[in-house]
């Protein structure tokens, strides 16, 4: 299986995990100092693109 075939099952994962999650669910911290489920998919997310604008160099 290719990476970029890996990644999109993962993504696909990730999206059906997180389906129906309520924006306050998304949002919330689970301690003090530790990112909400939202900031850890808007990083996955960035750092995806950063790759992908690396790979296609």
């Amino acid at each position: 299986m290719r990476g970029d075939a890996i990644n999109e099952n993962i993504r696909e994962e990730l999206l059906i995990a997180v389906k129906g999650l309520s924006d306050e669910q998304l949002d919330a911290h689970p301690e003090e100092g530790r990112w909400s489920i939202i900031q850890v998919l808007d990083h996955l997310y960035l750092m995806g693109e950063g790759h992908n604008k690396e790979y296609c160099r």
